[in-house]
């Protein structure tokens, strides 16, 4: 039978000396298959939030970890998400230069004594 230290000696341990360290909050495993295959553990799958035929990208860190994200939406889907112009009038570009000049002679005569 091995005997671990306990997580709160650990962590002190490693604070105390400035370790740089991970402690992840849950592990989960999978088996790889003879066709490099495996089964995403359903928690994995609800906390990534995919469904299937997502894009999953794993990148090879330098201490060999993986880590795996997942591209949840498309552009189009993303598109929809960014601000969108209030309803009513949309100014040209002309009138958006004209604002500006407007805007730059109003704060120039304020500064002027």
């Amino acid at each position: 039978m091995e005997i671990f230290p306990c997580p709160e000696f650990i962590s002190l341990f490693l604070d105390k000396f400035k370790v740089p360290y991970h402690i992840p909050f849950m592990s989960h495993t999978s088996t790889l298959t003879s066709k490099n295959q495996t089964t995403i553990p359903k928690a994995i799958v609800d906390a990534l939030k995919i469904k299937p035929s997502a894009t999953l990208c794993y990148d090879l860190e330098p201490d060999g970890s993986v880590r795996l994200t997942a591209k949840t939406a498309s552009f189009s889907e993303m598109a929809g998400k960014f601000l969108r112009p209030l309803p009513g009038k949309t100014a040209t570009v002309m009138e958006m230069k004209a604002a500006v000049k407007a805007a730059a002679a109003q704060r120039f005569k304020k500064q002027k004594p």
